[in-house]
């Protein structure tokens, strides 16, 4: 037996000992072609293992939109180049054996293995590796063993008393791996978990791992097949399973049941949901959703998806036959139910199309059986197309209200309404040219309908005076042609005009100035204030009583719409006459990156008729006075507040207070609202809620949280919930108590309780 320590460089590994006696050194390091020394460079690879959990005679997994491919027997591409670090090797010339020992690093394409000494035998062609054996593969997988053997071919090998950390960070044990044929391996005496040992007290069960006698994982097949197998709740045997199977780690969708979820509430009794994913293709999949409820029998749903090359849709029906028939029930049938669809599909880089609609049997169903809590329903189909800053969108709305107090036949659908807004390229007399055209027709049952076609043509320039202003002078253009029919109008005898068709022009022109001014204080922050100014001038708003007004019924005066050209929200409006617009801006930036930022203005009418109504805090020839507050003291609260006040009297007219707070284990979020009732505006009555939502973090896996939402205005709860949950590596329960006051017919107050749990890498909920 020859020794020695060796340092050498790219030599194939049956001329070493040649090498031996005229090289010496610690670290070393080979570099040898892999065609020459397939044996060394196989013996850093393993099989890949997986282990996950499965219920007796299902399956339980997680669907994903995509599936990996199948895994074959890796070999690294010819001409890799294998690496070898050890402190020494020793070579037998008669036994043609070769031992590397000391921290021996072998690195091979993806592999890496790491031992305190690698035996090869020539004549046997079996590679054994021993001591702190530690093995990476390609995918991330590792082994670590303190013994394993493998052939030449690295299709056979053998290892004892070994544990794995899969990718998904679950770890399998065994007594014993032997791989056959490349890629089936048996493991026995095996165990699989994803949780993870006390470290105070390694002796404590697990939260849960299955035990079985042998574990047989394909590769081929992507499959872990059980033999003699039990599941282990807190170290407590739960069930005995003879015989499974599951997917391995590699594949992210297989058809079988998931994680089923339980719920009770007033409404329909004990529920339970028992999910099951078909995987019908590599681009299309089915879930099927039913419920059992002990009150109204089973609620049959199912979301099937469907991926093209250029897109996907989905089309998820929900139905049920009720074993009971409340009168209150808006449907004449016992059969009530939904259809819910959308897709989106690209037609090249630049264009798109799809739809989302959903219909329903009857107002009530959605929330009657807690599916979603909508109060209306929009349904659209849309083209859209984006270049540069071009934009084209075409789209088709149809509405349904589902409150009691909707009527349905008053409910406008829109088909077809058209944007389209472009920029040309080169400047204009200095400036950004741009048009912006809209059309839109209107459609009802019983009502008045609408089509019109408005186009805007607008240009501003930003320029910058020695004094540091930035004025910004712009104008526009506009003309509108509207076909109109049973607009309400007071002025005519009848009360309701006939058919009308008119057109108007409506031009605008002003100027914004802004003054920033900046002063950094000797403690390093700095403040910001910037006075603004806006002078519009335009002629009076024309044929208004002509119009039926669609789109700008409902808007709110506030500090982020005080410089807009228009405040409404749509464009069947317009501002007329010549207005003012002035406020300020005072920012103080913090040296540790926080901040207060206060905001105020106020909007004058200083010419023509005003054209908006009561209600809006714009009606008079002075506005309402608009504030603002954000206020960022530490990195653990942010704050946001918004006021509009009484331009005589200074009495709150609208208040909206919404803090977040997180600081060490406590997230909390408050909303207040307080407004003045605006009957021209849809809002009748005087408003006044409160919404706040907190969270506790007990400990590290236990969390706590609680939701309410409350009329303050009609001392009423809306709704409320509590909940706790406890999330750790492995294991997930979350349990949730709700309330909701909301009277609708046959939705009357509701308590349920939900339950679901996950264990992760193996079940999920579903959804």
């Amino acid at each position: 037996m020859i020794s020695r320590q060796a340092n050498v460089e790219g030599m194939q590994l049956k001329k070493l000992a040649h090498k031996l006696n005229s090289r010496s050194g610690a670290n070393n390091v080979y570099e040898t072609p892999s065609r020459l020394s397939r044996s060394w460079a196989r013996a850093v690879r393993v099989a890949p293992l997986a282990a996950l959990f499965a219920l007796s005679t299902v399956a339980v997994l997680t669907p994903a939109y995509a599936a990996s491919p199948i895994p074959s027997f890796a070999k690294p591409q010819p001409g890799t180049q294998m690496k070898l670090r050890s402190n020494s090797i020793d070579y037998d010339k008669s036994g043609r054996v070769a031992v590397a020992t000391g921290n021996v690093i072998i690195t091979y394409g993806g592999y890496t293995l790491r031992a305190d000494r690698v035996r090869y035998n020539r004549r046997s062609r079996v590679l054994s590796a021993s001591g702190n054996v530690r093995l990476r593969e390609p995918g991330g997988t590792v082994f670590k063993t303190d013994t394993i053997e493998l052939s030449d071919t690295f299709r056979d090998a053998f290892a004892r008393n070994l544990s794995v950390l899969l990718t998904n960070e679950a770890e399998l044990t065994a007594e014993t791996v032997k791989r056959e044929a490349g890629n089936v391996s048996t493991f026995t005496k095996a165990t699989y978990t994803r949780c993870k040992a006390c470290a105070d007290d390694p002796s404590k069960p697990l939260v849960w791992q299955i035990k079985a006698d042998k574990i047989t994982h394909d590769k081929q097949q992507r499959t872990l097949a059980y033999e003699g197998a039990s599941f282990e709740f807190l170290g407590h045997e739960v069930i005995n399973i003879p015989k499974f199977a599951h997917a391995d780690p590699t594949v992210s969708r297989k058809t079988g049941f998931l994680a089923p979820s339980f719920e009770s509430a007033d409404q329909f009794g004990v529920g339970v949901r028992v999910p099951f994913f078909w995987n019908i293709a590599p681009n299309q999949d089915l879930t099927l959703r039913p419920i059992l409820t002990s009150k109204q029998g089973p609620i049959a749903s199912a979301t099937w998806r469907h991926r093209l090359f250029n897109g996907q849709y989905s089309i998820t029906p929900t139905g049920v036959y009720q074993f009971t028939d409340d009168d209150e029930t808006p449907s004449d049938s016992r059969y009530r139910g939904s259809l819910a669809t959308e897709g989106d599909f690209s037609i090249n880089e630049n264009w798109n199309w799809g739809w989302d609609a959903t219909l329903v049997s009857d107002d009530t169903f959605l929330r009657r059986y807690d599916i979603n809590d909508d109060t209306d329903i929009t349904s659209q189909v849309y083209l859209t197309g984006l270049d540069d800053r071009n934009y084209f969108a075409a789209r088709a709305y149809h509405f349904r209200g589902l409150l009691a107090s909707d009527v349905k036949k008053r409910t406008p659908y829109v088909l077809p309404i058209i944007d389209h807004n472009y920029f040309f390229g080169s400047p204009i007399i200095g400036g950004e040219l741009g048009i912006d055209t809209n059309f839109r027709s209107l459609q009802r049952d019983k009502g008045p309908t609408s089509t019109r076609l408005v186009s805007n043509l607008h240009w501003q320039r930003q320029m910058f005076t020695g004094f540091g202003a930035v004025v910004t002078p712009f104008a526009s253009l506009r003309g509108d042609v509207y076909f109109e029919n049973n607009v309400v109008d007071p002025s005519v005898p009848s009360g309701v005009r006939g058919h009308d068709d008119f057109a108007r022009a409506l031009p605008m022109g002003g100027v914004d100035i802004r003054m920033p001014m900046v002063r950094t204080q000797a403690s390093g922050h700095q403040q910001i204030f910037e006075p603004i100014a806006q002078v519009l001038v335009r002629p009076n708003e024309t044929k208004v009583n002509r119009i039926s007004n669609e789109d700008s019924l409902n808007f709110e005066f506030e500090e982020t719409n005080l410089f807009d050209f228009s405040k409404f929200s749509g464009v069947d409006r317009w501002e007329g006459g010549t207005r003012a617009n002035v406020g300020f801006n005072h920012t103080v930036l913090f040296n540790d990156g926080n901040y207060v930022k206060f905001t105020a203005g106020e909007s004058f009418q200083l010419y023509g008729k005003n054209s908006y109504g009561s209600d809006t805090g714009l009606d008079t020839d002075r506005s309402d006075f608009v504030t603002a507050l954000q206020f960022k003291p530490s990195q653990y609260l942010n704050f946001t507040g918004r006021a509009r006040l009484d331009e005589s009297s200074g009495n709150l007219k609208r208040v909206d207070i919404n803090t977040t707070a997180h600081y060490g284990r406590v997230n909390a979020l408050v909303y207040y609202t307080d407004a003045d009732s605006r009957p021209t505006l849809g809002q009748p009555k005087h408003r006044s809620e409160v919404y706040a939502e907190a969270g506790l973090q007990v400990s590290k896996y236990w969390n706590v949280f609680g939701k309410l939402r409350f009329d303050i205005q009609n001392e009423d709860r809306v709704s409320n919930a509590v909940g706790v949950k406890y999330d750790d590596e492995c294991f997930v329960f979350h349990v949730q108590y709700k309330e909701d006051f909301t009277k609708d017919r046959d939705v009357d107050i509701n308590r349920s309780v939900m339950f679901r749990f996950e264990l992760k890498t193996i079940t999920s909920s579903g959804s």
